[in-house]
């Protein structure tokens, strides 16, 4: 089975003690996911998978972490980003689809819009409870690497 491409909705910042991001907005290192989130970053910065993120993320990253670390880790933060995921923009027809979805959570029916269009092959995300209408697999980051054992 070849590796795919996913599409990613992790909120990160720069981790002071590691080369690679770690999970803001509720995924820290305490926290179910944070190891497995962790592979699977490491497997988009080894080039192993597509990592594509919803270009509405990049400005809320952005502001998040500006407010509660400074502008320039924001920076760093945003370089990063840019450097290691694809953005997917969102366009007038991107929200008009969302708006005749299924979906309840609107901003999650603008992720799986995206991510359709996108052509990913899986969405990975904590919340795959409001993605009970998706398209295309959803998984928990643990779901993702049990899914596809041969990454790194």
């Amino acid at each position: 089975m070849s590796l795919p491409n996913i599409f990613s909705i992790w909120w990160i910042s720069i981790d002071e003690s590691h080369d690679r991001p770690k999970c803001l907005a509720g995924c820290d290192s305490t926290q179910t996911h944070y190891a497995d989130s962790a592979r699977v970053i490491d497997a988009v910065i080894g080039n192993f998978i597509e990592g594509v993120i919803p270009s509405h993320s990049v400005t809320t990253l952005d502001f998040i972490t500006t407010k509660y670390l400074t502008r320039e880790k924001a920076n760093e933060m945003l370089q990063w980003l840019l450097q290691h995921f694809t953005v997917e923009p969102a366009t007038q027809l991107t929200f008009r689809d969302a708006l005749d979805s299924d979906f309840v959570d609107y901003e999650d029916a603008v992720v799986h819009t995206l991510a359709s269009g996108a052509n990913c092959d899986a969405i990975v995300t904590r919340n795959t409870k409001d993605f009970i209408h998706a398209t295309i697999p959803v998984f928990t980051p643990t779901q993702f690497l049990e899914q596809f054992e041969t990454l790194p």
